[in-house]
C-alpha cells in the first residue's frame, strides 16, 4: 500500500469513526503535534482545565477548609466510578490514592499476609522479565526481606508472558505473582482469567499492574477472579502529571488483609484522634495521608469521558489504530530497518505498538523535533501509543511520513 492509498484508507476510516467527535473535547497545542505518547501521559480535556480553575478559585480559594466535607469522600466516590465503569469491579473495591509504587507496595505485602492467614507460606516471588522497573524493584526487595527466591518469567514481544514457564515455576508451591496486564514495552496482553485460575490451583496469588490497560482495553477484575490490582491514571485516563493512582482489593479478601502502611486517613474514626489504630472497613483501609484533591477531580473527568465514549468502543478503535499502524510498518517501516516488537494479533495487544530500530535512541529526539511524539525504551525500542479518544487514522499517516523522512536523514 503506497503513501497515497494509505492516506485514502485512513480518511475512509476516520469518516466512519463514531469516536471522532471526542477529539474536539481535548486541548491541542498550536503546533499540532502528532502525539503518539498518550500511553505515557494523556492529553488534558478542555473541561479538565476548567475543573482546575474552579477547584482552586472557588473550592479552595473561597470555601477553604469547609470543602473537606466533600473532598474527603472523593477517593472512594471516584474509585467506585472507576470500578464500575472501567475495571469490571464492584462498589467499595477501588480506592484512588497515592502513587502506583506505593499502592503496589501495599498490595504485595497484603497478598503475602493473606497467604499466611490461609496457612500457606510463600515459597517464592515470581514476576516477568519485561515488567516495569518499579514492579521488578519492589518484588526483588520483598523477596530479599522474606528470604525467598525471586524469579522472572521469560517474555516475548509476540506472545508476552510465557505461561508454560510460569506454570513450571508454580510447581514449587504457593507463590506471590506480580504481572502487568499489558506489557509496557511490547503491548502484549496477558489472559488474566487463565493466570488467576492457574494461581488459584497452586494456592498462589496474583497482584496485577493495570497501568497500560486501564482506560484503553477491556478489564474485568471480578469476572477474571482477580484479588489485587493497581494502576496509574495519567495515561489513557488523562488524569494529568502526578495524578493519584488506584488500588483494587476484592470484596472476597478485603476483610482478611491489612495495609502495611497505617495512616490517619485510614483510621476508622480519624477525628477522634485516637492513639490506637483501628482501620476503616473495606478498601478504605488502604488510605494513607491527605488525598490529592485536584488530581482526583481530574481522574473523575477522565473516567466520565471514557464512560460516555464507551470503553468497548475505545478498545476496539485502539485495536483498529494498532492494526493500521502495523500495516504502515509492513508497507513503509520494515524496509527502513524497523522490526515489529508487538503482537500482530489484535486481541492479545494493548493500545500501543512498539518498533525496534538500531538507531532508536537517535530517532526519537529527531522525531519529536519534527512534531512526532512517541517515546524511547531501552535498548532500541520506540513505542507508538494510540489514545483512541483523540487520535485519528490520518494522524498515523502524517506521523509515518515524518518517520520515513527522519530515518532517511539519519542514514
Amino acid at each position: 500500500m503506497g503513501a497515497t492509498s494509505s492516506l485514502s484508507k485512513a480518511q475512509d476510516l476516520d469518516a466512519l469513526d463514531d469516536l471522532a467527535r471526542f477529539r474536539d473535547r481535548f486541548h491541542f497545542d498550536a503546533d499540532g503535534k502528532f502525539y503518539l505518547d498518550g500511553n505515557s501521559l494523556g492529553r488534558p480535556s478542555k473541561h479538565a482545565i476548567e475543573i482546575v480553575n474552579r477547584v482552586v478559585a472557588r473550592e479552595w480559594g473561597e470555601d477553604l477548609i469547609a470543602s473537606w466535607e466533600h473532598w474527603q469522600r472523593l477517593p472512594m466516590e471516584v474509585g467506585d466510578l472507576l470500578a464500575t465503569t472501567i475495571l469490571g469491579a464492584g462498589v467499595g473495591e477501588v480506592l484512588i490514592a497515592d502513587s502506583t509504587t506505593t499502592n503496589l507496595y501495599k498490595a504485595l505485602n497484603a497478598a503475602v499476609g493473606l497467604m499466611a492467614s490461609r496457612g500457606s507460606k510463600c515459597v517464592q516471588i515470581v514476576t516477568e522479565e519485561d515488567n516495569f522497573p518499579t514492579d521488578l524493584y519492589l518484588t526483588a526487595d520483598l523477596a530479599r526481606r522474606f528470604e525467598v527466591p525471586w524469579h522472572m518469567v521469560r517474555t516475548t514481544s509476540s506472545l508476552g508472558v510465557d505461561l508454560d514457564e510460569l506454570k513450571d515455576y508454580l510447581a514449587a508451591g504457593p507463590s506471590l505473582i506480580c504481572l502487568s496486564h499489558v506489557s509496557y514495552k511490547s503491548g502484549a496482553k496477558v489472559d488474566m482469567k487463565a493466570v488467576n485460575a492457574l494461581a488459584t490451583e497452586r494456592d498462589s496469588i496474583v497482584v496485577w499492574d493495570l497501568s497500560h490497560s486501564v482506560g484503553a482495553t477491556e478489564v474485568n477484575l471480578n469476572d477474571s477472579g482477580s484479588l489485587f490490582g493497581v494502576g496509574c491514571t495519567y495515561k489513557y485516563l488523562n488524569g494529568g502529571p502526578g495524578a493519584p493512582a488506584f488500588i483494587y482489593v476484592s470484596h472476597e479478601v478485603v476483610d482478611q488483609v491489612e495495609s502495611p502502611i497505617k495512616g490517619w486517613f485510614s483510621q476508622a474514626d480519624q477525628f477522634e484522634m485516637e492513639t490506637t489504630y483501628r482501620p476503616r472497613k473495606g478498601v478504605g483501609k488502604f488510605s494513607n495521608g491527605t488525598p490529592n484533591v485536584i488530581g482526583t477531580y481530574l481522574v473523575r473527568e477522565g473516567i466520565e469521558l471514557i464512560s460516555e465514549a464507551g470503553l468497548s468502543n475505545l478498545a476496539e478503535k485502539g485495536r483498529g489504530l494498532g492494526d493500521f499502524f502495523i500495516s504502515l510498518f509492513d508497507d513503509h517501516f520494515e524496509k527502513l530497518g524497523f522490526s515489529l516488537e508487538s503482537p500482530r494479533e489484535r486481541f492479545v495487544r494493548g493500545s500501543h505498538v512498539t518498533l525496534g530500530h538500531i538507531k532508536a535512541r537517535q530517532l526519537v529526539p529527531a522525531l519529536i523535533e519534527r512534531g512526532v511524539v512517541p517515546d524511547f525504551r531501552t535498548p532500541d525500542l520506540i513505542r507508538f501509543g494510540f489514545a483512541a479518544s483523540y487520535l485519528s487514522y490520518s494522524d498515523l499517516c502524517g506521523a509515518a511520513e515524518v518517520v520515513e523522512e527522519v530515518v532517511k536523514s539519519l542514514s
